[in-house]
């Protein structure tokens, strides 16, 4: 779709159309079919593609990552920033980088030596201490939940009453619109306190009332006191692999059970999270 006064490429004469790319990506939020966040992530790829990318061709794009990309899950962004641009501005699958290019590329960084990311160290009781220690009861509970969950707060924001089950003292929580429009069921680790008073939270609560605050409202309460939530995304991570690891389970085994509460969709996002502390 053109418009008048605007120029649909991004640097100079690349082969990237970023305003063409932005429209269409909008009319996919636009109608659910992908999250606000994607959409700014694929934008943003594809923008500093651009100003890379003149002629185009799979030799080209393959140069310009490998000049700005130093790890496996940095690469795979990129890459299916590519693959939505040619599903929904060029209409041609495959149209600027072919499967095996791509199969290529992954296997190139799948060799190279990752980069070493050096663990925040989060303690448990600490956070637990700085959640129990609120005031207002939703916050505390939003907190404690995304803690002992492993919810994406954007997650935990969208939660309604009828998206939260109780089960012989087990929670489980559907999520509707993950990361990628993604659903899936996480149980939540077992915490007696939560299970307590989330189930009288609720029982006052109409089944189709939202659980929480917004995202925003969420991040700046958790911020006040010193709490990064994502920080109880990665805390969760690493107290599951340890828990599957004493059921038996070996690393590999265990971090894919986690992979999958935690919506992950590659391994390597995992190991992130995990690091060598959830070897241990």
């Amino acid at each position: 779709m053109a418009v008048p006064g605007l120029n649909l490429k991004g640097g100079g004469d690349s082969i990237f159309h970023v305003v063409n790319y932005k429209m269409a990506l909008a009319r996919l939020v636009e109608k659910a079919a992908i999250t606000k966040d994607t959409a700014t992530t694929y934008l943003s790829c594809v923008r500093v593609l651009a100003d890379r990318v003149q002629e185009g061709g799979e030799e080209e794009i393959g140069g310009a990552l490998r000049g700005m990309v130093k790890e496996l899950v940095q690469l795979r962004k990129y890459i299916n920033a590519i693959r939505k641009y040619e599903e929904i501005v060029i209409k041609k699958p495959e149209g600027l980088l072919s499967r095996s290019y791509e199969s290529m590329l992954i296997n190139e960084y799948k060799r190279k030596p990752q980069p070493v990311r050096k663990n925040r160290v989060i303690d448990e009781s600490n956070i637990k201490r700085k959640i129990n220690g609120i005031h207002d009861l939703k916050t505390r509970l939003t907190l404690r939940l995304e803690l002992q969950s492993g919810l994406r707060v954007s997650e935990v924001a969208k939660l309604r009453v009828k998206d939260i089950t109780f089960n012989d003292g087990i929670i489980l929580v559907q999520v509707h619109e993950g990361k990628g429009r993604k659903s899936r069921k996480v149980k939540v680790r077992d915490d007696p306190y939560l299970h307590e008073k989330l189930r009288e939270y609720i029982s006052t609560k109409d089944k189709d009332e939202k659980l929480f605050n917004s995202r925003r409202s969420i991040s700046q309460k958790s911020h006040k006191r010193n709490i990064e939530t994502h920080d109880l995304r990665r805390l969760n991570a690493r107290m599951r692999v340890r828990e599957e690891m004493k059921k038996g389970k070996d690393f590999k085994e265990a971090r894919e059970v986690v992979a999958g509460q935690l919506g992950h969709s590659f391994p390597s996002t995992t190991d992130i999270y995990l690091g060598e502390r959830g070897k241990k």
